[in-house]
């Protein structure tokens, strides 16, 4: 017996080269340190393998485990190595000159939706080739998008209201609306504070709850200069970018629950996969909270100068689109990775998810672009 275990104390793990995160679902390993192998992937039994070895692999996290044998079959102790199979990484489109600065996106009844700040137009585009297939005016300079059951609505940041586009319908809002979303049977409106789009405000900005049907609203005092505001599954969350919080909205009452601290500079906030997720532009970092305490459960890391401005999320992975950096980058939420980062035009606004595609305003190009995924 003590001859067999100094036999197998002088056999090592064997050495294993090849990908830990990879969208190739039989990725290549060569195996090294031995003559003969043993294999398996995660709880399966071992079985003979040879160098390269190439498992087939589904979508997800395995391990993998590779030991070798000695020359009267006897294995030693096993290699472990944990590897991502990832989707291969979006296709992005020919991007689509609209003209002016779009701004706001949102996918709703079959179209693309895009505000522009520069004209005040909101259009419809064909979500497959981005061809303009109409506009309406809501005064400039145009902000964000949302489409509640029966219309679509667009914000005027110079005229502080919102505006149904097909009946004309003009709510005011607080000044300067950014931000704005539907849930919980209203729309929402992000107000910086002042109709100064080129400088910080000089107080607290608002989020206005709308009825669509009726036209009442709420305004509700948040932080310095709010910017996003998204409905989700508990409560309405907003960012205010000079304060560096996070704040909850119940819907049912219209007042601030709760607020948090948020990295600096605060842009885009979705609630999706169980948490909220927040974009950090200064820290190139998106924030996973917990919707229950508000307390930060993981920070995700995105390429360095990355700029994150607006999230959403669809196709099973959260989107972030980096200003700074012309990109968007795809977050996997179940491992808190970012998977894949694709070049887009010059200064990527607010992002419009789908199931297997999405679009996004690139202010500064002049263009709306789509990435296949």
């Amino acid at each position: 017996m003590l001859a067999v275990l100094l036999s197998l104390a002088l056999l090592p793990a064997p050495h294993v080269a090849g990908p830990v995160t990879t969208p190739d679902t039989t990725p290549t390993y060569r195996l090294s340190g031995g003559t003969r192998f043993q294999c398996a992937v995660d709880g399966a039994r071992f079985t003979r393998c040879r160098s390269p070895w190439t498992p087939a692999l589904a979508l997800g996290r395995h391990v993998l485990r590779v030991r070798s044998l000695d020359g009267r079959g006897r294995a030693g102790r096993a290699k472990t190595l944990t590897v991502t199979i990832v989707p291969p990484p979006p296709r992005a489109q020919k991007a689509v000159d609209v003209g002016g600065t779009p701004f706001g996106v949102t996918l709703a009844g079959g179209a693309l939706w895009a505000g522009n700040f520069d004209t005040g137009a909101v259009s419809r585009f064909d979500p497959a080739s981005g061809a303009r297939q109409a506009s309406v005016d809501v005064g400039a300079p145009a902000t964000s998008v949302a489409a509640t059951p029966d219309a679509v609505w667009g914000a005027s940041f110079g005229r502080s209201a919102v505006v149904r586009l097909d009946t004309g319908t003009r709510i005011p809002v607080g000044a300067g609306p950014e931000g704005l979303t539907y849930g919980f049977g209203a729309l929402w409106t992000a107000n910086k504070g002042c109709l100064d789009p080129s400088f910080p405000c000089p107080g607290p900005g608002s989020v206005t709850r709308v009825d669509p049907v009726t036209g009442a609203t709420k305004e509700i005092p948040v932080g310095n200069e709010p910017r996003y505001v998204s409905a989700g599954a508990t409560g309405v969350w907003v960012t205010s970018y000079f304060s560096d919080t996070l704040s909850r909205i119940d819907p049912a009452t219209g007042a601030v629950a709760a607020t948090a601290p948020a990295p600096r500079w605060p842009d885009g906030v979705v609630e999706a996969f169980g948490s909220v997720w927040l974009a950090g532009l200064s820290r190139d970092e998106v924030w996973r909270y917990d919707p229950a305490t508000l307390k930060v459960t993981a920070k995700l890391k995105l390429p360095a100068g990355a700029g994150p401005e607006d999230l959403d999320a669809g196709g099973g992975a959260l989107w972030s689109a980096n200003s700074e950096a012309g990109s968007v980058s795809r977050i996997d939420p179940a491992a808190n990775l970012v998977n894949a980062t694709v070049r887009v035009g010059l200064g990527p606004r607010q992002l419009a998810v789908g199931e297997t595609f999405l679009w996004v305003s690139n202010l500064q190009a002049g263009t709306l672009q789509r990435l296949d995924f």
